[in-house]
């Protein structure tokens, strides 16, 4: 009796998956996609390595468009019980899941490919998942869609770059055409601000290249500057910089803001203002690393009173430095 009635259940199941097999691959389809959003950015997103305005505005609308489609595509085809209707839904929902996945893994695929094309500038930075890869003719800047801002700027430097006049300084701020619009700043945003448009890689660094020194002045480098500090203490650090790449072969360079924990905010697109600047520099031919925490504001001390350690700037920033650069001599600047 017992095995009777567990054929029949079998068999009712049988019948049942048979007229809901469509409901079953979609649902299917849906834990797949499921699956890759959780892993490519929910999960980065509650560890704060994906921005807010990177899950709002992209994975997330493309993820519940996809689940709505699996829907569709499921009742159309429990629906419209015909082989040739039904093979068009089971390959619109294989459509839906491709898309699906490919949608919610673009911006890591995207940022490993700047990783790639930028692996000069990032031999002594571990780069992070989180935000906007880009990969520019003389640098590296991730730059944060959320704040608008890059959090930080990488720059292999070369003696023979440094040496040269080539180009001249174009002073023409141009909003990124490769960031798309809510995601990052405009020149307008910093008129009447009271702050100035503060370069993480300076345009200094590019007189030899012209697309180099153009791309210095897009505004995925630029952060809100105290006027005062940007065109003394902090210009007076950058030709310092250069200055050491000059007399040491080359240098790395690694340059952000650090914020608070709630920032101002400035122009239409509400750019984040930094209570401070941060700068590494190290220099392979000699195994020498120097850090520096310059707080954003008007009034400031010699240089070597911000000298701070590389596990400071680590701990302020998120940025992980490759383990074996030596930590910073806290005592003195570079001779």
């Amino acid at each position: 009796m017992n095995i009777i009635k567990v054929a029949k259940f079998i068999f009712e199941l049988r019948g049942w998956a048979a007229g809901y097999k469509t409901y079953i691959t979609a649902a299917a389809g849906i834990c797949v996609t499921t699956a890759a959003f959780l892993n490519s950015q929910l999960l980065p997103w509650i560890n704060g390595t994906v921005g807010t305005t990177d899950l709002l505005s992209g994975a997330l609308p493309a993820y519940l468009e996809t689940v709505a489609g699996f829907f569709a595509a499921g009742t159309l085809r429990h629906a419209l019980d015909t082989r040739s209707v039904s093979d068009k839904a089971n390959l619109l929902i294989v459509a839906f899941t491709a898309s699906a996945v490919m949608w919610t893994l673009a911006p890591v695929m995207a940022n490993a490919d700047a990783f790639e094309d930028c692996a000069e500038h990032l031999a002594v930075v571990t780069p992070s998942k989180n935000g906007d890869a880009l990969c520019r003719t003389g640098y590296f800047a991730m730059h944060n869609p959320d704040r608008k801002t890059p959090d930080w700027v990488a720059e292999h430097l070369t003696a023979e770059h440094i040496m040269s006049d080539r180009y001249p300084r174009t002073n023409t701020f141009i909003t990124d055409p490769d960031l798309a619009p809510g995601r990052r700043a405009t020149p307008a945003d910093y008129t009447r601000s009271r702050y100035d448009r503060g370069h993480q890689a300076p345009s200094a660094d590019f007189h030899w290249s012209k697309k180099a020194m153009v791309e210095s002045f897009y505004m995925s480098n630029m952060a809100p500057q105290r006027p005062n500090l940007n065109r003394k203490l902090w210009a007076e650090l950058e030709g310092t910089v250069r200055g050491w790449a000059a007399s040491r072969s080359e240098l790395y360079v690694i340059t952000g803001p650090i914020y608070g924990h709630r920032p101002k905010h400035i122009g239409k697109s509400r750019v984040a203002v930094p209570f401070a600047f941060f700068k590494v520099i190290y220099a392979p031919g000699q195994n020498e690393t120097l850090a520096l925490v310059i707080p954003n504001r008007s009034r400031f001390k010699p240089l070597e009173s911000y000298i701070c350690t590389l596990a400071g700037i680590e701990h302020r920033t998120g940025l992980k430095f490759r383990p074996d650069i030596p930590e910073v001599d806290t005592h003195k600047l570079w001779s």
